[in-house]
């Protein structure tokens, strides 16, 4: 089962095998999306108006740890390319 614990463990992987700059703020589901799950970032080396931002990945039926893990980074590092 996914659930918060199993975001922020997701999410320190991919910072930490990326070396990506960004702190998480939170953790949350939003309640108008199913099988959604965000972070909140920092981001310490961006301007003021870019300091945070919010990265979502859906958990749908089928889907797996790994495929959602890659969803998350590929979003993340494309934040990283902004």
């Amino acid at each position: 089962m996914f659930n918060s614990s199993a975001m922020m463990k997701m999410v320190d992987e991919v910072i930490r095998d990326h070396d990506l700059p960004y702190q998480v703020k939170r953790i949350f589901e939003p309640p108008d999306q199913s099988w959604t799950w965000c972070a909140e970032f920092i981001d310490p080396n961006a301007a003021e108006a870019h300091h945070a931002f919010e990265i979502c990945v859906r958990w749908p039926y089928g889907s797996n740890y790994e495929s959602v893990k890659a969803d998350l980074t590929r979003q993340l590092l494309a934040h990283l390319k902004r």
